[in-house]
């Protein structure tokens, strides 16, 4: 996977800057989502959601930006901080000016990052993308979700089942209170993502 990840992070960045540096902050993201305490934010996370962006490429306007917010919206992810997605944020500005890439577009990058903190639905179709990318596990197949469950409980071990059960079932149950969860992946996901958390709160 890891081979896979590099020859698409090279292919899609060549130019913005040399090879060395370029691999050099690839190498840095994946000792970053190789953190032993990630369980679910890792890089199968982050290859899922740029499997998806491949698979969605005609729609989106700017590819570069979209794999860029995909690669640096999780980078710092520590379950007890409330500033994952600002520190993410502060990071992906840092790295990226060392890249040829217009400020307009790492303030994009920053919005977008920023922007998972709230999942709320946009007008912007990149960021929409963009945010159904980083939600899209919630309409996997039953198999699939049951063990992205397990991977979130592993990462909030530390709290109590009690404890964990009751802010569990509040975050789930407030996806189900939107209008939609999804903006961009259509009816089959956004049923398969409501039959799926109603199963898990049904079960907390």
């Amino acid at each position: 996977m890891i081979e896979q990840l590099q020859q698409l992070w090279l292919s899609e960045l060549q130019g913005l800057a040399e090879k060395p540096l370029l691999i050099a902050l690839f190498e840095q993201l994946c000792m970053r989502y190789n953190e032993k305490h990630r369980a679910y934010h890792n890089l199968q996370h982050i290859a899922f959601m740029l499997e998806l962006a491949e698979k969605h490429r005609d729609n989106l306007q700017d590819f570069q930006a979209v794999l860029l917010s995909i690669w640096f919206h999780d980078a710092i992810y520590e379950p007890l901080r409330k500033d994952n997605e600002e520190q993410s944020a502060a990071l992906a500005t840092t790295a990226l000016r060392q890249l040829a890439i217009d400020r307009v577009v790492i303030d994009k990058i920053t919005h977008y990052i920023l922007a998972t903190k709230q999942h709320l639905p946009t007008q912007e179709n990149d960021l929409q993308w963009f945010l159904d990318f980083d939600l899209a596990i919630l309409s996997s197949s039953p198999e699939i979700y049951e063990a992205y469950t397990q991977q979130i409980r592993q990462e909030y071990s530390f709290y109590p089942d009690f404890i964990y059960r009751v802010a569990r079932k509040k975050v789930m149950t407030a996806f189900l209170e939107r209008p939609a969860i999804y903006g961009k992946l259509g009816d089959h996901a956004e049923q398969q993502a409501r039959l799926n958390i109603t199963l898990e709160i049904s079960q907390l």
